[in-house]
């Protein structure tokens, strides 16, 4: 059952993360290990994307202000 709870929650998470611009969405995913479970600094994912790494926060700060308006205040379910 914790399986499919999993999976729900990550499926939800995904949809939202979707809705996000690009770079915002690159930040999210790398600094949070989303995808190789592998989080990344700042200053990695500002090197990646061409920025420093106060530029990258700032994109974080911002991808999750858009999640926590696009979500309503919701909370993903587990």
């Amino acid at each position: 059952m914790a399986h499919v709870d999993e999976h729900d929650t990550r499926r939800q998470l995904w949809s939202m993360v979707r809705l996000l611009p690009h770079r915002h969405r690159t930040v999210l995913v790398r600094r949070y290990g989303l995808v190789d479970d592998r989080a990344q600094s700042h200053t990695e994912i500002g090197r990646s994307l061409g920025v420093g790494a106060e530029r990258s926060r700032q994109l974080e700060r911002e991808a999750l202000h858009r999640l926590r308006e696009a979500g309503g205040g919701r909370r993903l379910t587990a």
